[in-house]
C-alpha cells in the first residue's frame, strides 16, 4: 500500500514542476502573441519550434508525466491499460532494445527535416491542422527522443551510446541550420516577401541553442560514464 506522500505525490515535485513548467512553455508558444507574429516572421516561427523541441520536449521527458495522467485514472483501469500494453507483440522486447532506441532518433530527426521542407512548410501555414500536425508531431517526437536521452544507462541506451546519438542528431541539426541561414533565396513561399535576413536569423537560432543543449547532454553523459568507472574501480 503507497504511504501517504507517495499517494499524494506519485511522482517526485521536481518532477510536477517540469512538467507545469512544460505546460507553461507550450502555452507561451502556442497561444502568445507569439503564434501571431510567427505568421509574419520565420525568425520567430523557428523560435516557436525551438520553445517546443528545447524546452517543453525535455522537460515533460524528465517528468515522468505518464505516470501523472495513468494516476488520473481507476487502478481497474492502469491495470487494463499495462496488460493491454504488455500484450501487444513485440512490445517487452522493444522497451529494452538498443534499437527502438536509434528508431526514435530516426524518427524525430525525419519529422525535423520533413516539417521544414519548404512544401511541407508552407503547406503547414497555409492549413490549420496542418499546421497543429506540425506542432505535435514536433512535440511528440522530440519527447520521445529526449525521454531515451535523460533514460539512458537504466534500459536501452548506455551513456557512451547516447553521446553518439546526441552527436548525430545535432551534426545533422546544424547541417539543415546551415542549409537554411545561407540559402541565396527565400526557400518558404509563405515569408518570400520578408528580408532574406529573417531567414538567417531563422537558421541561426535553430542551430546556437541546439547546439548548447546537444553539448550539455553530451557532457551530462560523460560525467555519468566517468563516475561509473570510477565506481567499478572502487570495489
Amino acid at each position: 500500500m503507497l504511504s501517504r506522500p507517495a499517494a499524494r505525490w506519485p511522482v517526485s515535485k521536481w518532477r510536477v514542476a517540469s512538467f507545469a513548467g512544460a505546460l507553461a512553455i507550450i502555452g507561451f508558444a502556442l497561444l502568445s502573441p507569439i503564434d501571431a507574429f510567427a505568421e509574419k516572421l520565420f525568425s520567430v516561427h523557428m523560435a516557436q519550434h525551438l520553445l517546443l523541441v528545447l524546452f517543453a520536449a525535455p522537460l515533460i521527458a524528465v517528468s515522468n508525466a505518464h505516470l501523472v495522467y495513468l494516476r488520473l485514472l481507476t487502478l481497474h483501469a492502469r491495470r487494463w491499460i499495462g496488460r493491454a500494453i504488455i500484450g501487444i507483440p513485440g512490445v517487452k522486447l522493444a522497451a529494452h532494445a538498443n534499437a527502438t532506441a536509434w528508431v526514435v532518433c530516426a524518427a524525430f530527426v525525419a519529422s525535423l527535416w520533413f516539417w521544414h521542407a519548404p512544401a511541407t512548410y508552407d503547406w503547414a501555414l497555409a492549413n490549420k491542422w496542418g499546421h497543429a500536425s506540425e506542432h505535435l508531431v514536433l512535440l511528440a517526437t522530440s519527447t520521445a527522443f529526449w525521454r531515451i536521452v535523460v533514460t539512458s544507462g537504466e534500459r536501452q541506451l548506455s551513456p557512451g551510446m547516447m553521446v553518439l546519438m546526441v552527436s548525430i542528431v545535432g551534426l545533422q541539426g546544424s547541417f539543415l541550420a546551415a542549409l537554411i541561414t545561407f540559402a541565396p533565396r527565400p526557400l518558404y513561399a509563405a515569408y518570400a516577401a520578408n528580408s532574406i535576413d529573417d531567414q538567417a536569423l531563422g537558421g541561426v537560432l535553430m542551430c546556437i541553442p541546439a547546439s548548447f543543449l546537444y553539448l550539455g547532454s553530451t557532457i551530462w553523459a560523460l560525467s555519468r560514464m566517468l563516475n561509473g568507472e570510477k565506481l567499478r574501480s572502487a570495489r
